[in-house]
């Protein structure tokens, strides 16, 4: 696993933030492409590719169950 000069928490962070600004539709939500955390979470991410939530539950239903 590569080093990391950002904490996993600190990464996953901003990957959640990302995520959930995606799924929302929220236009105006603008990240640093060039700063160091992201570049890093990126690569986490294309490390350890996650389970989205719409995949996890793709309907209100299988979200109540």
């Amino acid at each position: 696993m590569p080093r990391y000069t950002h904490s996993i928490n600190e990464m996953t962070a901003l990957l959640h933030n990302i995520e959930l600004s995606q799924r929302a539709g929220l236009p105006n939500m603008y990240y640093n492409t060039q700063s160091l955390l992201y570049m890093e979470a990126i690569d986490y991410r294309e490390s350890f590719p996650p389970s989205t939530f719409a995949s996890l539950y793709p309907t209100q239903e299988a979200w109540d169950h």
